[in-house]
């Protein structure tokens, strides 16, 4: 095959120019480009050695669609021909039966496949099963209540350990949980490869070809692209907008391609900048959206998010000193060439930006740091090193927590050593006299992290609020961490993601719940000029006037 086919397949794999045939699983599978650009996932590898390292069993591998559970069905048993329903043979000898798509299946038919499955795992084979979660907890539903509910606790636990259900042992993994952002490095990479791309050699059209110079740009700068990327959808998941293997796989080949065709492809001047890499990716052609594209869940998001116009510290060098020395030639040329153009207007710079973001050369610490908080936000960075596992919780991250707590219950900060735990109204006005239910030391108060079992292929940390000792069940997210620098700085706004709001109401409700309550006091706190005072009040019963408050 020439790069004519290699092409028209990258091109399917998106839906901008209608033509997604290989968009699906189901011919993606069967496709020869499939093979040489599919990656061996790391969740993979750990199913594989689930399987293995058990005897006989039913493993469902459930998440939504797109989410690469076929993809994965493939790497694991590398059946010859994809089948609705068939039989391979492990590596370790044993028989095994994959159900391809457990919920293309009549929800009639569900029922009984569910028990075919069942008696292959009683004669002593394995069974794998694939399914969107959906159609699978209402199959078990119809089986037991008390099944369905005990498959909903396995899903969102998601530790793939062996339960029985009734007589069968069961193991479920859920790719909904998977971190997809580590699809993206290997993905390019193997969609960059030389082999996919030797038929451009020849081609009469390589001297301004912008789906050629995407790839030269793309594999010379790809250290670069892929880590602005993998931050670009770790963010986008932090926000409870994850992508699926599909979104990811039909972003990165439209930024690739922007839908041309090798038949397409014509010498205009303009050309190349209109489909650059980095315009593509942000959902523009040029300067301009491309509506088209806007239509794809990932390029809508970040179109939405609207990272090209924030202000970064670069700007002054790329603005106000002109300077584009980071720039390749070539790509300089063109910016300024079509600055001239747009008059140097502020859709130019946004441009300026986005080639920025994915084709500067500065590739120090401190300016990769600096770039990730002026686009994401000054958390972010510190974010990814303690999940990361490359760093551990320090007292300014402690002080962060502390602060904010004080924020949340008070609306004030108390210069002393003591956080007061209060009913306070939401909305941003303080309360002179506020209701206490306990005091905590802010020594007490830590921000701590516990490893996540996600079957990623490198260690990775939820970020927990530690107080007196134990860690709450809240996990503390980006957004919270942004949340909590925001309210710091003396930012207030009643307009909150509900997202956020029920996580911020989830952790002032873990903190109440610890907190020791004497039904026999009441413990008030009074707004003075040198800060709060906190009052007391007994509860004296009177069999003559009733029960009544004494303040003290």
């Amino acid at each position: 095959m020439d790069n004519r086919d290699f092409i028209a397949y990258l091109n399917t794999l998106h839906n901008v120019n209608a033509n997604n045939s290989n968009a699906y699983a189901e011919t993606n599978t069967t496709n020869p480009f499939f093979r040489k650009t599919m990656v061996e996932r790391p969740a993979g590898k750990r199913l594989l050695q689930l399987m293995e390292d058990s005897g006989p069993h039913m493993l469902i591998l459930t998440g939504y669609a797109g989410d690469g559970k076929t993809g994965l069905l493939y790497q694991i048993l590398q059946p010859e021909t994809m089948e609705p329903v068939g039989r391979v043979t492990m590596r370790n000898g044993a028989e095994c039966v994959y159900v391809k798509d457990f919920s293309e299946l009549d929800a009639s038919k569900r029922l009984d496949l569910l028990e075919k499955c069942r008696d292959e795992v009683r004669q002593g084979r394995y069974v794998f099963l694939v399914a969107n979660t959906g159609p699978l907890i209402h199959a078990f539903g119809e089986i037991s209540s008390e099944q369905a509910r005990r498959l909903v606790g396995a899903i969102d636990d998601n530790k793939g350990d062996i339960q029985m259900y009734g007589e069968t042992p069961v193991a479920v993994v859920n790719a909904a949980a998977l971190d997809n952002s580590q699809f993206v490095k290997p993905f390019l990479r193997n969609l960059l490869a030389d082999e996919l791309w030797s038929g451009c050699d020849t081609c009469a059209k390589k001297g301004y070809c912008p789906i050629l110079r995407n790839r030269r740009l793309a594999r010379d700068f790809f250290e670069r692209v892929t880590d602005f990327i993998e931050k670009r959808y770790i963010w986008q998941q932090e926000h409870g907008k994850r992508l699926t293997i599909r979104q990811i796989a039909a972003h990165l080949s439209y930024s690739m391609t922007g839908g041309l065709e090798c038949e397409t492809v014509r010498d205009i001047p303009g050309k190349r900048f209109q489909y650059l890499f980095s315009n593509l990716f942000f959902g523009y052609q040029g300067t301009r959206i491309d509506k088209k594209a806007s239509a794809m869940k990932a390029i809508a998001d970040i179109l939405s998010a609207g990272h090209d116009r924030k202000r970064l510290r670069a700007d002054e060098r790329l603005f106000i000193q002109n300077d584009f020395s980071a720039f390749p030639d070539e790509l300089r040329k063109e910016l300024q060439a079509e600055g001239d153009a747009e008059h140097y207007s502020e859709r130019w710079q946004w441009a300026v930006r986005r080639a920025h973001m994915l084709f500067s050369v500065d590739e120090d610490e401190i300016s990769r740091r600096e770039l990730t908080e002026d686009v994401f936000s000054y958390w972010f960075p510190r974010y990814l090193s303690l999940t990361a596992g490359e760093d551990k919780p320090k007292s300014a991250d402690h002080e962060l927590l502390q602060t904010a707590l004080q924020m949340i219950f008070t609306g004030t900060v108390n210069s002393g050593g003591e956080i007061l735990i209060t009913m306070n109204r939401d909305g941003g006005v303080t309360q002179n006299v506020q209701l206490v239910y306990d005091t905590i030391s802010r020594k007490k108060v830590k921000l701590c992290r516990k490893p996540v079992s996600d079957f990623s292929a490198s260690a990775r940390y939820g970020l927990y609020l530690e107080m007196e000792g134990k860690a709450l069940p809240a996990r503390i997210s980006l957004p919270l961490l942004n949340y909590f620098e925001d309210i710091r700085k003396g930012i207030i706004s009643t307009d909150i993601d509900p997202q956020l709001s029920q996580g911020i109401d989830s952790l002032r409700a873990q903190i109440i719940a610890r907190c020791e309550v004497d039904d026999t006091t009441l413990n008030l706190a009074a707004m003075r000029r040198k800060g709060w005072e906190e009052l007391s009040a007994e509860l004296e019963r009177d069999p003559r006037k009733g029960d009544r408050w004494r303040i003290e």
